[in-house]
């Protein structure tokens, strides 16, 4: 993946390993300081706790982000499209 914000085609498996690698390692890291308001009312209203920094990444709902960072590889390789990050 180059550093102009698209992934092509012929990188996806490259780019869904790192991400499958980075997603295996954040479980095993220390969490880190909620810094940001926002995420501290969404942490207070459905009761999350950072065990790891995992946990520390969260949307609005309080649902993990991390675990989407996965689909945009998958549509990529059905529709034979590049990924391309704005």
């Amino acid at each position: 993946m180059d550093c102009d914000g698209e992934c092509s085609t012929t990188e996806v498996a490259e780019f869904e390993e790192e991400i499958i690698e980075i997603d295996d390692e954040f479980p095993r890291c220390p969490p880190i300081a909620i810094k940001s308001d926002w995420k501290r009312v969404v942490a207070t209203k459905f009761g999350l706790k950072a065990n790891s920094l995992y946990d520390c990444f969260f949307d609005l709902d309080g649902d993990p982000l991390l675990e989407r960072r996965i689909y945009p590889s998958k549509i990529s390789r059905d529709r034979k499209l590049a990924i391309v990050f704005q």
